[in-house]
């Protein structure tokens, strides 16, 4: 990612200088005269923008869905990975409904129109892998990665602070010896990259993204495998 011409680099040798740079408005240069930022933090600095469904692991070489998914019938091709991604999303629906979890966008619908294998929207998704997920699926797929299940949404945060606890945090844990990362994305003019949407969704739908006023992201390399 670095020297890529569309990311501007900023380093930072401490804390002090990093945190007066984001908070409480970012001294960021930018093109635009109203900026809105959002914020990522990351443990390592080298580190892609990469959503959890679809980021590589280092043992298995396949993505994070079909290695929790483990199954010998897949495949690493974009059709396989779209049916573990929906697979996971199948199972935590599932288990909410054991729990008496009550789901986002939720209803009878719901699921005879957008998550039924045999006659509804999914069937295309996995004759076109580049349409999912459904605009329908993102209140869910928000609500389901915020309790541990892989998306392929990408956590932003309104709060710079948000950003930089995360990557501190995962830092500790990791424990690399590489710099960490916040990252700063202006969003004021983001309806002119229609290959990137930015997913608002009601802080209602979950505590966790209510306390960190945060977002989410699909980034145009999040649409294939």
């Amino acid at each position: 990612m670095k020297g890529d011409p569309n990311f501007e680099f900023y380093r930072f040798d401490r804390a002090e200088d990093l945190l007066r740079a984001i908070e409480p408005a970012p001294a960021l240069d930018t093109e635009s005269p109203c900026p809105e930022f959002i914020f990522r933090g990351q443990a390592d600095a080298s580190w892609r923008l990469v959503p959890k469904a679809i980021r590589r692991e280092n043992a298995s070489g396949k993505t994070k869905a079909l290695t929790i998914i483990d199954s010998y019938m897949l495949n690493d091709t974009a059709v396989d990975q779209v049916f573990g991604e929906i697979q996971l999303l199948r199972m935590f629906i599932e288990a909410c409904d054991r729990a008496s979890i009550a789901l986002p966008g939720d209803g009878y619908e719901f699921r005879r129109l957008w998550m039924d294998d045999q006659d509804g929207a999914l069937g295309r998704a996995y004759l076109d892998p580049s349409v999912w997920p459904f605009d329908a699926h993102l209140p869910l797929l928000a609500f389901a990665q915020h309790h541990g299940i892989p998306t392929r949404l990408l956590d932003w945060s309104q709060r710079a602070l948000v950003a930089a606890y995360f990557a501190a945090a995962e830092a500790v844990v990791v424990g690399g010896s590489e710099p960490l990362a916040v990252w700063a994305l202006n969003i004021e003019m983001v309806h002119l990259y229609p290959q990137i949407r930015v997913v608002r969704m009601p802080g209602a739908n979950s505590a966790r993204l209510g306390a960190q006023r945060g977002l989410l992201e699909l980034p145009p390399s999040n649409r294939t495998t």
